[in-house]
């Protein structure tokens, strides 16, 4: 009975690990409708919120509203969570492009929104916006996806 135990520890924690789907579902609404909540907001470099952004601190801010807590820069975010196909991603899921040619790490993030849509910090000097990401610029800058959401 004793080795027993360590077994039936481990079925409870696994089994506790992701959310009910209802209740993932729930946070994933929650997650779009805050993003888009900032839109228009401005630029700012280092921006963190709530009056300005920029791409890792609106996800940050919004993934933080909800309960939870991410790695602050772009390269960091790619790092976490778990890597998804593109045609996996679901509204909620963050993708990393590559702004700069020649670079191997992402340079940008945003929260995709379903549809071809997502919500970003672009440029200086811009805003939050939500924007259709299935287009070829934002495809060919396309770098990977990762859900953070489980």
């Amino acid at each position: 009975m004793r080795a027993a135990w360590p077994l039936l520890l481990l079925a409870l924690l696994t089994a506790c690990a992701s959310r009910p789907p209802g209740e993932e579902r729930a946070l994933r609404q929650a997650i779009r409708v805050d993003a888009l909540a900032q839109v228009g907001k401005p630029y700012r470099y280092g921006g963190r919120g709530p009056d300005a952004f920029d791409c890792s601190g609106l996800v940050g801010y919004v993934y933080g509203r909800a309960g939870i807590k991410l790695p602050r820069s772009t390269l960091d975010l790619y790092r976490s969570g778990d890597a998804i196909d593109r045609d996996e991603a679901r509204s909620g899921d963050l993708l990393f492009y590559r702004f700069e040619d020649g670079k191997r790490d992402p340079s940008h993030v945003v929260i995709y929104l379903g549809d071809g849509e997502a919500v970003h910090a672009p440029v200086s000097g811009g805003a939050v916006r939500a924007t259709r990401i299935d287009v070829p610029w934002f495809q060919k800058r396309y770098a990977g996806a990762r859900r953070v959401i489980e």
